[in-house]
């Protein structure tokens, strides 16, 4: 017997645990793929299953982006490399700088690892990798899967994820209209389509850091990665105090730590110090960043090395925090982070 929707509303309303991955897989396949599955219905589901904190378990979040990634627009690299990615789930309410987007291209810049960045326009922020970007003369509207063989031999490189995940227009319109996150704003960090060896994943919540860093080894065997959220309840490293990390190992382990700028010789900072502004005034901190125009313990030059030393510590290339930050710095000093953006802004103008 085929079940609606509401079938599996009502399970989760009445014994979330009774909910399997099966029931998971045939809810979504319902809401995204079946005409006579109304916006009311799908609204119900996603509010039952984030107001019983269903949604937050490892096989909820995991078998939504194995459907997600299944639906998503192919393509492949040129040759079998592999990238890097930071990404957050946003919906911390902090509205900081764009510092993901920012440490891709540090990162990208220090020769060492490739990065490609899969992120979108603002949700609850008001500043998304997307418009960043767009603000650095960047069409985005040119970087399509099947552009991205060629694309992926910058050293760093781009997807907007409404692109390369249209399948999510069907839930669009019901999520902006609901105005609260849903699992679809929680899986964002797990849906990159370009093969990756290793990520850092920002949540909002140190209540999901070990579901998280559990969601991402049952996806992705054998990758390391760096589960991260400041103490504020901040999406990324945090510049004002401690953050806790969920390290996931290559062999599935994951160890949990506390760290601290301080602890790596670096200031402290407010997340007032780090606001973000309007996109606009974020590409012009980041123009400024790359061309090494900001000082020393700039608040948001320190923010920056701080994410991006957690991605190439997460990526095995160096093997601390310290060392990560030492080799961010020199991208900025050296003109290589410039470089990375440079290369990717040319070469979608070629295309």
């Amino acid at each position: 017997m085929v079940m609606k929707l509401g079938q599996y509303t009502s399970k989760l309303i009445d014994d979330p645990e009774s909910l399997t991955e099966s029931d998971i897989d045939e809810a979504l396949n319902l809401i995204l793929h079946s005409e006579e599955t109304s916006d009311i219905a799908v609204a119900g589901f996603l509010v039952a299953a984030r107001a019983t904190n269903r949604d937050h378990r490892e096989d909820f979040i995991a078998t939504t982006v194995k459907n997600l990634l299944k639906e998503a627009k192919k393509f492949e690299p040129n040759n079998e490399e592999e990238f890097l990615d930071i990404v957050g789930t946003g919906g911390d309410g902090k509205n900081t700088f764009n510092v993901s987007t920012t440490s891709a291209i540090v990162v990208a810049g220090t020769g060492l690892v490739k990065v490609a960045k899969h992120g979108g326009p603002a949700s609850t922020s008001s500043s998304g990798a997307s418009d960043l970007l767009s603000n650095l003369d960047i069409d985005l509207s040119k970087v399509t899967h099947e552009k991205m063989p060629d694309l992926l031999s910058n050293d760093f490189t781009y997807m907007s994820g409404p692109v390369f995940h249209p399948i999510l227009a069907r839930v669009r319109d019901v999520r902006k209209q609901l105005g609260v996150p849903t699992i679809f704003n929680l899986v964002g960090p797990l849906l990159n389509p370009a093969p990756i060896k290793a990520r850092v994943l920002g949540v909002y919540t140190p209540s999901l850091g070990r579901t998280y860093a559990e969601a991402a080894r049952r996806l992705f065997p054998n990758k390391p990665a760096l589960v991260v959220c400041g103490a504020e309840g901040l999406d990324e490293i945090s510049p004002a105090g401690d953050t806790f990390i969920w390290h996931l190992l290559p062999d599935g382990t994951i160890e949990e730590k506390v760290i601290n700028p301080e602890y790596f010789g670096l200031p402290l900072h407010s997340l007032e110090e780090v606001a973000g502004g309007t996109p606009q005034e974020n590409a012009d901190i980041v123009k400024k960043l790359v061309n090494n125009e900001l000082s020393d313990n700039d608040a948001i030059k320190d923010y920056v090395l701080l994410n991006s030393a957690a991605l190439l510590y997460a990526s095995g290339v160096v093997s601390s925090f310290e060392d990560g930050i030492i080799a961010a710095n020199d991208s900025i000093k050296n003109g290589g982070a410039k470089k990375s953006l440079e290369s990717f802004t040319h070469a979608v103008k070629l295309l």
